[in-house]
């Protein structure tokens, strides 16, 4: 634990639960320890970024994310490619680390997380917002919701999905032998949500440290970052992806998955050289697959 990590405490002691009900989540927390702090080399970059709120859409989960995930649902109907796929990424994520960049406040980095038996997963947005559960109702009270200021360095999972509070922290034993029966896994992997630029809270990461998912940020998110963002948000992920490990994800634009091929990363099941591959129907949606080489000492 880091003492002097700034924020509202360390992101892992919830205020509103005592000290019996802190789960542990060293994995993160060791990744949180380890994120460099102070300004980094991007400040200039980011304050030139135009100023957007969730009251524009911003922070909302796209239908990107619902392509990467019928890979899954493929496999389950036993579509040789999506079993092929699927055996991939569970080799290169199982026991690791899986960030979803501008991944929203949706769940959708912890469910898959679960179907490949990551051991942590974390989501980083910009627009995140804390809301409140009425007490009677138990029912997410949106009026009283409100946008949280940017911070790397805190899990605010708790402040933006408060039935996590209420359902699974009470009930994570029973939430534990769900997903054990549904994914096949001993227990739930790790879960954060960070509200901050991407570009930021990338550069922050240690090198060679995680794996990654991107659905829609070409399309969506990246739509006013200038050329010298998106370069710089590219080579940061090269440089925080760990060694043999993968980026995926759906954008209909592939300007990032060319700039992250640009820079070293292997793209995987594509053949562009064969009208009739069997990958194309992915590479027709926008679905990619990038891995970074491990360099022999």
């Amino acid at each position: 634990m880091n003492p002097e990590m700034p924020g509202a405490g360390h992101p892992f002691n919830n205020e509103l639960l005592d000290s019996q009900e802190k789960i542990a989540e060293p994995i993160l927390e060791d990744l949180f320890s380890r994120i460099a702090r102070g300004e980094t080399p991007y400040t200039k970059i980011i304050s030139r970024l135009p100023n957007h709120s969730v009251n524009e859409g911003y922070g909302l989960f796209t239908p990107y994310g619902d392509l990467t995930e019928d890979i899954f649902r493929d496999a389950e109907d036993e579509n040789d490619v999506a079993v092929e796929i699927v055996n991939y990424i569970k080799e290169k994520l199982k026991g690791g680390t899986l960030i979803d960049i501008g991944g929203s406040d949706d769940m959708r980095v912890l469910r898959l997380g679960m179907r490949v038996g990551a051991a942590a997963t974390l989501s980083v947005d910009r627009y995140l917002s804390e809301r409140e559960v009425d007490p009677q109702t138990g029912a997410i009270n949106s009026e009283n919701s409100r946008q949280l200021n940017p911070d790397p360095f805190t899990n605010v999972r708790d402040r933006v999905l408060p039935f996590w509070r209420k359902e699974w922290i009470e009930d994570r034993e029973e939430a534990t032998r769900r997903a054990a029966r549904s994914y096949g896994i001993e227990q739930l992997p790790e879960f954060a949500l960070v509200c901050d630029d991407m570009l930021d809270f990338v550069s922050r990461l240690p090198a060679d440290s995680s794996n990654f998912m991107i659905n829609g940020i070409d399309d969506l998110v990246l739509q006013d970052p200038t050329d010298e963002y998106q370069n710089a948000l590219a080579q940061e992920i090269v440089r925080s992806l760990k060694p043999g490990g993968i980026i995926f994800g759906t954008n209909l634009d592939n300007s990032m998955s060319s700039r992250l091929e640009k820079l070293g990363l292997e793209r995987k099941f594509t053949d562009e050289s064969n009208k009739d591959s069997r990958y194309r129907p992915l590479t027709n949606q926008g679905t990619f697959f990038l891995e970074k080489p491990v360099v022999a000492d």
